[in-house]
């Protein structure tokens, strides 16, 4: 039985991963779940564990889940663990994350497993160390939020410093997190509407797409992929031209070399663009050299107004959530005056009283808003 407790304290020296697909490994599985459930397994003899985990809508998330279980039940049984010695828990979860929730309860009751629950649905935001050998599962929990464990709890003005972004290394703050194909709504955007638009009233002319605050570089390389594949299914015949950039110039580093290490849900899913583009080593995935000539990245400060140049697209996904109102302003006019006309930005959430008052539209329900 996965023993539970809660410790008050941060473990000292034990660096989470951020949560994100399916892990199974033994020795000490650490990871940042927040705010969502996670589903832990052990073998009863403490040879290996699993963390699964994703933060999906509630079909997808059945879906996901159900697959997610497969695919570490078959790493478990490939090492000659039959499912009758497997141990589950679901564990977190604030109530609002119910429909995740039951999306694990399903797929753990459909694999005929006995699952025990911990700790589900209460507000908090949580890290665990899951000592897979001892059977213990260690959980160090903060007031839930949004906004936990940004620099500045999400109430950064203008006049505050950036220092944190600055310096924090790709596996610090969750301001500097990415992953592949993040933000699923853009790339529907930019293919149902944004690029059809774009070679039916500018044929021919570059398509730009500036992918701001993009840490290392995993979402840009999406965009760029992303584009470069649909361009060519379609005849699109617009030169393209990605643009990654971020304040800290050692992740802007890491972006250039291009080497990441993939979750097996990326791996699985995006095989096809990581195989195309790149080469993949296991979970390991080199990004190259066809994608790289239509990729740049150098460092900016979105406090600065950007260079003199024009965008067709800019998205900006994971920073406005940390500041006030006047500093998302601000950096909506600088982007709004390196757009093309017209142009879409994607920033996440704005007001709309904001959004009218800079005469942006939103698109759809994709999330971009259009510089007329």
């Amino acid at each position: 039985m996965i023993k539970y407790k809660t410790i008050d304290t941060p473990k000292f020296g034990a660096r989470p991963e951020r949560a994100e697909g399916c892990h199974v490994r033994g020795g000490t599985l650490i990871f940042d779940i927040r705010r969502y459930p996670a589903f832990l397994i052990r073998d009863k003899r403490g040879t290996l564990g699993a963390v699964l985990f994703n933060a999906e809508n509630q079909m997808k998330a059945v879906k996901l889940g159900r697959e997610q279980l497969a695919e570490a039940l078959e790493r478990f049984e490939r090492r000659g663990i039959p499912r009758k010695s497997l141990e589950c828990m679901i564990l977190g979860g604030v109530p609002e994350r119910k429909p995740q929730l039951d999306a694990w309860r399903t797929a753990g009751r459909d694999s005929g497993l006995t699952v025990r629950e911990n700790d589900v649905a209460t507000a908090f935001y949580r890290t665990l160390y899951f000592d897979v050998r001892a059977g213990t599962v260690e959980v160090y929990r903060e007031a839930a939020s949004a906004d936990q464990g940004n620099p500045g709890s999400a109430t950064l003005s203008l006049a505050d410093s950036t220092q944190a972004f600055r310096e924090t290394d790709s596996s610090g703050v969750v301001a500097n997190a990415t992953r592949f194909f993040r933000e699923k709504k853009t790339f529907a955007g930019l293919e149902e509407w944004i690029v059809p638009e774009h070679a039916s009233t500018k044929p021919g002319q570059p398509f730009t797409l500036w992918s701001s605050c993009c840490s290392t570089g995993a979402e840009t390389y999406s965009y760029a992929m992303f584009l470069h594949e649909f361009f060519k299914r379609t005849g699109v015949g617009c030169p393209l031209q990605v643009v990654g950039t971020d304040i800290n110039e050692k992740l802007v580093a890491e972006a250039v070399e291009g080497k990441y290490r993939t979750t097996g849900s990326e791996a699985r899913d995006y095989r096809s663009y990581f195989e195309r583009y790149g080469s993949i080593d296991g979970d390991n995935l080199t990004i190259g050299p066809e994608i790289k000539r239509f990729v740049r990245f150098r460092p900016h400060d979105i406090k600065q107004a950007p260079r003199k140049r024009r965008f067709n697209v800019i998205i900006c996904a994971n920073v406005f959530q940390y500041y006030k109102d006047d500093a998302r302003e601000h950096f909506l006019r600088n982007f709004i005056s390196a757009l093309e006309s017209p142009g879409y930005v994607f920033v996440g959430t704005v007001k709309h009283d904001m959004a009218a008052r800079l005469n942006l539209t939103p698109l759809g329900n994709y999330g971009f808003m259009r510089k007329a």
